[in-house]
């Protein structure tokens, strides 16, 4: 009898050894996920202030050249590349709070878009005031990609940061902890999937 309570306390050490070497391993797993999680949307998230950028200068350099272009008298010409769609695909996957901004460049694109073809035609105004007045709305548009473009970066920031500051107090409580609907309780609005 003494031989069978020695092997089933051992048996019972092994247990409760491996349950606990169990739990601990998957708390390791868990935080290297949701680091992995977080580096990469922070990753992203730098990536569309980037391609944010990218599309706010290419905007303003095709209002600028359509603007030469008008006071010259020359047929314009594009050869501009705007990364419209992986802005988009970005913030659909990384921050779709940011997509009102995408909204506002997609219809400033559609509102300048019947201007620049019939520059792209040859159909360029040929008296002053029209030319004047065509300038002053490309000048316009230019500025207003510039202020959408640096919106959007700043949101981008904005959303780091706030990421930042999540993991910063749940660090200090020890762990994330997550609610049965899979949002952090540090902050129930926003939840990185």
């Amino acid at each position: 009898m003494e031989i069978l309570l020695g092997v089933l306390a051992s048996l019972a050490g092994v247990v409760v050894g491996g349950v606990l070497q169990y739990i601990t391993s998957q708390r390791s797993i868990d935080r290297q996920h949701a680091w992995e999680r977080s580096r990469l949307v922070h990753e992203k998230l730098e990536l569309i202030a980037q391609v944010s950028t990218e599309v706010g200068s290419a905007l303003s350099s095709v209002y600028f050249n359509a603007i030469v272009s008008v006071e010259s008298g020359e047929r314009y010409k594009s050869d501009v590349n705007i990364p419209f769609a992986k802005l988009e695909m970005l913030l659909d996957f990384y921050a779709p709070e940011l997509k009102a901004h995408y909204k506002q460049l997609i219809a400033l694109r559609d509102e300048m878009g019947s201007t620049l073809a019939d520059l792209v035609s040859g159909r360029l105004p040929m008296v002053k005031t029209e030319k004047q007045a065509l300038n002053e709305k490309l000048i316009k548009a230019s500025f207003k990609a510039s202020k959408i473009c640096e919106n959007l970066t700043a949101g981008a920031s904005q959303l780091g940061r706030q990421s930042l500051d999540l993991k910063a107090e749940s660090g200090s409580r020890g762990s994330l902890t997550l609610s049965p609907h899979n949002t952090l309780h540090a902050d129930p609005h926003r939840a990185f999937h």
